[in-house]
């Protein structure tokens, strides 16, 4: 009876302790065997199976450990309690083998072997946890990625984490700028923030609340590859502060292939063209545009965007800059001009997807999905390259360059180039610890760059990223417009002081709901930029 249950014990003494190395890691401090120390999504499980193997194998060591007394010259007496121990033994190792199968059995159902990686997207705060004998260092991160983003920002990070047992927590919020001022103000600023735009790097670089970069990582390494003009976006004060990060392209103009091709429909080579196309389909009884203007952070921002390659396309690249910059008014003929010249497009009701009162009422995302609909409810949207893996992920049925598709936002006049604007996130250091400069500099490597760029929505800045990590022709395309563009500028909005930005997303609502209101609208953006560079 012994011998099968001495073998059952140790077979279960084994299976116990590969459960607590394999799904949990875990190590022993102290003298014999100690506490579990954790880093996994399965703690409390863990922490039951490893004090499960401390207790069973602590008494398989009990039975092969004779005491001091009993040496090969002690008396029978002696030898007796010891047989009488060791069957004592024997039988709760027994119990607790069994027990410990069970609950091996019952968790290890229930528990991924990949435990100690965060869950991609789950709901509040979530962490990708790396494996460590000790607490793991952490990084804590606060920005915008939902949806596909976070979930391919997830995908980069998981093989860093599990690299360096560093723990990432991430925390997402659509409005970074209000929630990283109260978190300044409560002195629990996150690591590092990821900012919308290069507005935000300068007002908190000018308040000392960010770290210079240039001491800590090679920034000018970092920075090649920039288009020109970018890598003084996130310099202030002759300090670099920010890294640019996931880059997109915001002049196309999405389409479903498919619709054209059964409506004989050209993609138009001009912007006469794109409204002599926009006024056919009106005229057919159908929407041609879907716009969406409404969004939790400022009402109009997917408007902005409209008057920015419009006024890059009329007025040029120097008076596109002279605007961001407010070296002429917001009245200027040429601004009012990018204005009316949207209006061609979105001027009529009918010419909207919901007609006004929904483009006001509609998010982005759900004007965009629109076009691709078994009836869709528009035919045109202007949007940008982080679009694709949305669009991929609500109709997984459809194929890229078939059924969805985007060409470049025309020019004015043939035989010119199509100027781009283009966006990217602002990756900043508010706490220089160890691990937060680390992984700001895996972030911005080649090797977490083409993590991302393979999923798709995602544009790789100065890291030297092959044109083949693009995983499909749209995503390469929209790479080498931007990357390759001689007359590129970034979003201008991003660059204008908070309360300008929410000034211009406003007029961009207010001329919708009744472009007659022109010259007041652009009036009162006036005023408010006169105001917000006067504090500056």
């Amino acid at each position: 009876m012994a011998g099968p249950l001495w073998t059952l014990a140790c077979a279960s003494a084994a299976i116990v302790a590969t459960s607590c190395a394999r799904n949990w890691p875990w190590s022993c401090a102290g003298p014999g065997w100690g506490a579990c120390s954790l880093a996994s999504e399965g703690a409390a499980s863990g922490l039951r199976l490893c004090r499960l193997a401390r207790f069973l194998l602590g008494a398989l060591l009990g039975l092969l450990t004779p005491p001091c007394c009993c040496r090969p010259a002690a008396n029978e007496e002696c030898k007796s309690a010891l047989g009488q121990r060791r069957r004592e033994s024997l039988w709760v190792v027994c119990l607790v083998a069994l027990l410990g199968v069970a609950v091996y059995w019952q968790v290890g159902r229930q528990v991924p072997v990949a435990a100690g990686l965060a869950r991609l997207a789950p709901p509040g705060p979530v962490s990708a946890r790396g494996e460590s004998s000790q607490a793991p260092a952490k990084v804590t991160i606060l920005g915008p990625w939902t949806g596909p983003a976070l979930e391919s920002f997830w995908a980069a990070v998981q093989p860093y984490a599990r690299r360096t047992h560093i723990a990432v927590d991430y925390e997402s919020t659509p409005d970074v700028a209000t929630v990283l001022a109260g978190r300044i103000e409560e002195a629990t600023a996150p690591d590092i923030a990821v900012l919308p735009g290069v507005a935000l790097l300068q007002q908190y670089a000018r308040a000392g609340e960010l770290v210079a970069l240039e001491p800590l990582l090679d920034t000018r390494l970092l920075t090649t590859g920039y288009p020109p003009g970018w890598p003084e976006l996130v310099s202030s004060g002759g300090h670099v502060y920010g890294l640019l990060f996931r880059a997109v392209n915001q002049s196309l103009v999405w389409y479903s292939p498919t619709q054209f091709q059964r409506r004989r429909w050209a993609v138009p080579a001009t912007w006469s063209e794109l409204v002599a196309l926009s006024e056919r389909i009106a005229q057919s009884g159908l929407a041609p545009w879907a716009l969406g203007l409404k969004s939790r952070v400022a009402d109009g921002q997917a408007g902005t965007v409209w008057i920015e390659n419009i006024l890059l396309r009329t007025g040029g690249p120097q008076l596109y800059d002279q605007w961001v910059r407010h070296e002429i008014p917001w009245t200027h003929p040429a601004v009012a001009q990018a204005f009316r010249t949207w209006g061609q497009l979105v001027g009529r009701p009918q010419h909207l997807w919901g007609g006004v009162g929904g483009t006001l009422a509609a998010p982005p995302a759900d004007a965009a999905l629109a076009l691709f609909e078994s009836l869709p409810g528009a035919y045109l949207c202007l949007g940008d390259s982080a679009a694709q893996p949305v669009i991929a992920q609500r109709f997984p049925q459809q194929a890229g360059g078939k059924d969805y598709d985007f060409f470049a936002l025309p020019p004015m006049a043939a035989g010119e180039e199509a100027p781009v604007v283009g966006g990217a996130d602002v990756l900043v250091l508010l706490r220089a610890t160890p691990q937060a400069i680390a992984l700001l500099a895996y972030l911005t490597s080649a090797e977490a760059q083409t993590l991302w760029a393979q999923r798709g929505g995602f544009i790789a800045l100065g890291a030297g990223v092959d044109a083949e990590a693009y995983p499909d022709p749209l995503s390469r395309r929209a790479a080498q417009q931007l990357l390759g563009s001689r007359n590129l500028r970034y979003d201008a909005s991003a660059q204008m002081p908070p309360d300008v930005e929410r000034a211009f997303c406003s007029a961009v609502c207010q001329f919708v709901a009744d472009p007659g209101q022109l010259e007041a609208i652009l009036q009162g953006v006036e005023e408010a930029a006169q105001a917000a560079y006067a504090r500056r």
